[in-house]
């Protein structure tokens, strides 16, 4: 996915032509065409298909054959509308159907006077519930936006108005005091909460071993700062971001206890994705965030459930 980004985003001017000719394409085209590609992608790729399976077997474990392929096509379909959506269709965002809902959960977190984290995964178009986002609340996120492929994305989300740290080009201690300072002055902060990286704090994901943040149990326990759980979904042409009550994880830990608090946040992100699991953004490389993840063992694994 990342040789793509990097094929137009490393290009500027080459990105350019590519707006300005899909750009005009009809939304209603674009979802037309993206299904097709999909299928194409799946079953003329098959390296890319059984690497799929592996990783979704290897998560949700169960599952009928025709149920996993019907998530790996939708999967591809959705990646594929995801980069059209935020490479391409951006520059006609304010005409996107992006739906909050639920926002008086926002509104009973703030009136706390703490200000909340709004916890999601990547799930669904969340650059576009971001935005949205952003239109009606005083809002900061955290990106990686290190990488030279994603870095014209967040630049140009940026210039619409979606504000936010760059973890890559942020020391920890900066990070933590400008989100707090955001908090303090009852901020609105969108974290994802299933980034990964090897130098995180072990966590549970899936029932698995892996490493997640810890910066929402910690502004939690710390600060009381309400958690208010959302995701996003695609549903066509519209895009919702749905938020759930808040969450006082104050009220169930103590303050030492950070890595069972973000074990309990991972615990509703799994099955908030596995209720949707093909809008979820990381099946192609989320084998990397498994400790301890014998690729051989997950052959073994996968392929007793595809013979069963």
């Amino acid at each position: 996915m990342y040789q793509l980004l990097a094929h137009l985003t490393a290009h500027p001017q080459r990105l350019a032509r590519v707006r300005r000719f899909g750009g005009w394409l009809p939304q209603q085209l674009i979802i037309a065409l993206t299904w097709p590609l999909a299928l194409g992608l799946y079953w003329g790729v098959p390296r890319l298909r059984r690497h799929l399976q592996r990783n979704l077997v290897y998560v949700l474990i169960d599952g009928a054959w025709l149920w996993r392929t019907g998530i790996c096509m939708r999967y591809l379909q959705h990646l594929l509308l995801l980069l059209y959506e935020v490479m391409i269709g951006i520059d006609r965002l304010a005409t996107e159907q992006v739906v909050l809902e639920g926002t008086e959960h926002i509104e009973a977190a703030l009136a706390q006077g703490r200000g909340v984290i709004l916890y999601t995964p990547h799930q669904g178009n969340f650059f576009y519930s971001y935005w949205r986002l952003a239109q009606h609340y005083n809002c900061l996120t955290v990106g990686t936006a290190g990488s030279p492929e994603l870095r014209p994305l967040y630049e140009h989300f940026n210039r619409l108005g979606c504000a936010g740290f760059d973890y890559d080009a942020t020391s920890p201690r900066e990070l933590i005091r400008g989100l707090r300072q955001h908090l303090k002055a009852n901020g609105v902060v969108f974290l994802l909460g299933d980034f990964w990286r090897p130098n995180f704090p072990e966590a549970s994901f899936f029932g698995l071993q892996s490493r997640t943040p810890q910066g929402a149990a910690t502004f939690a326990l710390e600060d009381n700062v309400p958690i208010v759980p959302c995701y996003s979904v695609r549903e066509g042409k519209r895009h919702r971001l749905i938020c759930e009550e808040a969450i006082h994880l104050g009220r169930s830990f103590s303050r030492q206890q950070r890595r069972e608090a973000t074990d309990e946040l991972n615990e509703w992100m799994a099955s908030v994705i596995s209720d949707n699991p093909s809008q979820w953004l990381y099946w192609f490389n989320c084998q990397e965030r498994w400790e301890g993840h014998d690729l051989r063992l997950q052959e073994q694994s996968v392929g007793q459930v595809l013979h069963a």
